[in-house]
Formats: structure tokens, C-alpha cells, sequence
């Protein structure tokens, strides 16, 4: 769900090769964690951890990837106010035609998270999310519906400020 390297462009090969690497990569640091959890469960109760921690990991997954639907949702707004709506163009990072700015504006924003080394930045996060939410927590669901919809309204209004400028 990272930008650039969740990318329908990107071969799923070249996904699940990612996936793996960042799997085997952030092992070792969290291995006394899953031991720990893991410990005294039965073949249902390791199931019930990994569904949580897949759970844990896709909403935490989709906050991020939110910040890039504001985006995607300002250049979308930006491109129908000045009126180049109606040209659709190839997807570039999505599965869907937008118009040529909206791909224009949204591999701009991509290009500059990797200029920019801002996918270390994310992959760092990634490796903290273990420690902020250890392994074998137990959910609250409310939490992260919280979280989500906080997200949300963040990247909304941020959409509608990038697009103001436009509007008026």
C-alpha cells in the first residue's frame, strides 16, 4: 500500500519480492515479540494472531495510503474545475483512467516521496509500528475506527486546501 512500491505498474513478482524482504528484514527485530506471543497457543489461537496482525497491518497500511486519495482527490477536483475532465488518460499508479493531470500530479508526488528519501522515512515507520502496536495485542476495533476517520478527515481537508486555489 506504500506509495510506488504498491503500484499496479510494479510487476506482482516484483511485490511479493519486496513483501518478503521487508518480511525477513524486520524478523530479527521482532522475533522476541512473536515468540513471546506465540508462546502457549494452540493451531487456532496462531491463526486468530495472524489474522489480527494482517488486520493490524492493513489499516495501518490504508491511513497511509490515505494521504495520497486527498491527493488524488485534489488533482481530481483541480482537474475538473479547470475543465480537463473529459480526457482520460492511461492509469499510472492506480487501476482506473484518470485525466492526464491527475497522473501528472499524482507520479510528481511519487517521484518526490523517492527523491526525497521519504520512503525510508516510511519504511522506518513500518519497522515502529511493532513496537508501538506489539505483537499479540488484543484489537479495539474503536480505536482504529477512530484513527481511520480522523485520517480521513485529514486528507479531505487537505485535498480541499491543495484545490482551493482553483476552486475560487
Amino acid at each position: 500500500m506504500l506509495p510506488g512500491f504498491g503500484s499496479h505498474r510494479l510487476p506482482v513478482r516484483i511485490r511479493i519480492l519486496l513483501a518478503l524482504a521487508l518480511s525477513l528484514a524486520v524478523s530479527p527485530m521482532v522475533m522476541g515479540q512473536a515468540t513471546q506471543a506465540l508462546s502457549g497457543l494452540d493451531e487456532a489461537g496462531k491463526a486468530r494472531l495472524i489474522a489480527a496482525e494482517m488486520v493490524v497491518g492493513t489499516a495501518l497500511g490504508l491511513m497511509a495510503r490515505l494521504y495520497m486519495f486527498g491527493l488524488q482527490f485534489a488533482a481530481t477536483l483541480i482537474t475538473n474545475v479547470i475543465g480537463l475532465a473529459a480526457t482520460p488518460g492511461a492509469p499510472i499508479d492506480d487501476s482506473e483512467l484518470a485525466p492526464p493531470l491527475v497522473n501528472l500530479i499524482m507520479i510528481t508526488a511519487t517521484t518526490v516521496i523517492f527523491a526525497a528519501n521519504l520512503h525510508h522515512a516510511m519504511l522506518r515507520a513500518l519497522f515502529d509500528s511493532y513496537f508501538a502496536i506489539s505483537i499479540g495485542s488484543p484489537l479495539d476495533p474503536g480505536w482504529y475506527l477512530d484513527q481511520m476517520v480522523a485520517k480521513l478527515s485529514l486528507t479531505w481537508s487537505m485535498g480541499l486546501r491543495l484545490a482551493a486555489p482553483f476552486v475560487v
